[in-house]
């Protein structure tokens, strides 16, 4: 079963997704790669925000996850809250809401490290926040209001159109994606609406105020549809998906990324077309054999790493590996190690092992390579957790030491 990614977020190369189990992916790179980062909870996340290096991630059960760090490290700091938490919002200065089920909200003045009630918005069922152009905190609701708060106190807002779920402030704009697939756009922070039919009828779940008049939304259905004239008129490029999409994010310099229920649908010319981007292991089935795999003289070994990722070895010391079912591959070598026979690892923990003295071992994924002294003529490797790895070398059983560095 596919993971769902509720949300995204990003700031220049860097891409954050949060969603089921409580994952967290995140690529320093536009997304050509990813890695999925350790957290410290299993619920559902639904909203990720971010300013500078501090983001917030909110889910299930009243679930908040803090990073100060880009996104790098985790820390669960969920409060007495117990309510489902659908949005949340950060400011530069690190004043944070999270809203939720039964107008829950939730404030913090610390980048989202520690959390008390707010100001409660009563039966309501919130489903997203965000910050307008005057530093107010926005929380929509799926019964049809949008309410500021402004110091200690809500002003509300009634919204046209039925069961909004999708929101977006951005200048002096906010908009607003209702379950008919309308997208309905204010100037005055809600007071006033232009409605504007996207033409789909699919309810939409996230949407994103770009610049130059971008605006794009994303839903039901495999649903995304791009205006380049504030809402004005729209279109719908193919995306050759039916699953739900939940989140939009734009970097302003034309890549739009949306994502939902199985992979992650990119572009890179401003919408006029979308690509799909296996972004975790999960998304990418091995459908071998793959006949351009980097490598030099034969392979030996393989390694099924997990659902998507395969690691070969083979002659010449060659390492490559795939983390997209085959699709592309990252060729890395230790020149030295000679005829690389077998392959095995835990996490980003790898053992390659081989003819001669070819026993090598990784602790970045393959990216680069160290010795591991012990007998010649390695023929197989394999183990239980990166801890605990054994080898047939030259016909003997080998345990890896506790340094890592020799076969005893």
């Amino acid at each position: 079963m596919s993971l769902v990614h509720r949300a995204v977020q990003g700031r220049g190369q860097l891409l954050v997704l949060v969603g089921s189990g409580g994952h967290v992916l995140r690529s320093e790179d536009g997304g050509q790669r990813w890695k999925r980062m350790q957290t410290p909870v299993r619920q559902e996340l639904a909203a990720v925000a971010g300013a500078g290096e501090a983001l917030i991630a909110a889910g299930h059960r009243g679930t908040l996850l803090s990073s100060l760090d880009e996104g790098r490290r985790w820390t669960d700091v969920s409060c007495s809250a117990e309510a489902d938490l659908r949005g949340v919002a950060l400011r530069d200065d690190g004043e944070a809401i999270a809203v939720g089920l039964g107008g829950t909200v939730l404030r913090s003045r610390d980048h989202g490290r520690t959390w008390k009630a707010g100001p409660s918005l009563g039966t309501l069922c919130l489903e997203a926040a965000a910050v307008d152009a005057e530093g107010r905190f926005l929380a929509l609701a799926l019964e049809g209001e949008l309410a500021a708060l402004q110091g200690g106190t809500w002003t509300r807002h009634k919204v046209p159109g039925r069961s909004p779920r999708a929101l977006c402030a951005r200048g002096g704009l906010v908009a607003v994606g209702d379950g008919d697939g309308r997208v309905h756009i204010s100037r005055d922070g809600g007071a006033s609406w232009e409605s504007r039919p996207t033409g789909s009828g699919s309810a939409l779940h996230g949407l994103w105020l770009g610049a130059a008049g971008l605006v794009v939304a994303a839903g039901d259905g495999g649903l995304v549809v791009v205006s380049e004239d504030g809402g004005r008129t729209w279109t719908r490029p193919p995306l050759l998906s039916k699953q739900p999409r939940y989140g939009v994010w734009s970097d302003d310099q034309g890549a739009i990324w949306c994502v939902g229920i199985g992979p992650a649908f990119r572009s890179t010319d401003g919408g006029k077309s979308f690509a799909k981007v296996p972004v975790q292991a999960g998304d990418a089935l091995l459908e071998g054999p793959w006949k351009k795999v980097p490598v030099r003289g034969k392979l030996r070994g393989l390694w099924v790493a997990g659902p998507g990722r395969v690691v070969l070895v083979g002659d010449g010391g060659s390492v490559v590996q795939t983390r997209d079912g085959g699709q592309t591959w990252a060729r890395s070598a230790e020149e030295d190690a000679g005829s690389l026979i077998a392959v095995w690892g835990s996490g980003e923990t790898m053992l390659a092992v081989g003819g001669g003295f070819a026993q090598i071992r990784s602790e970045d994924g393959g990216d680069s390579w160290i010795q591991v002294t012990g007998r010649p003529g390695g023929a197989s490797v394999h183990g239980q957790g990166a801890g605990r790895a054994f080898a047939v070398l030259d016909g003997a059983v080998c345990r890896l030491g506790a340094d890592g560095l020799r076969w005893i």
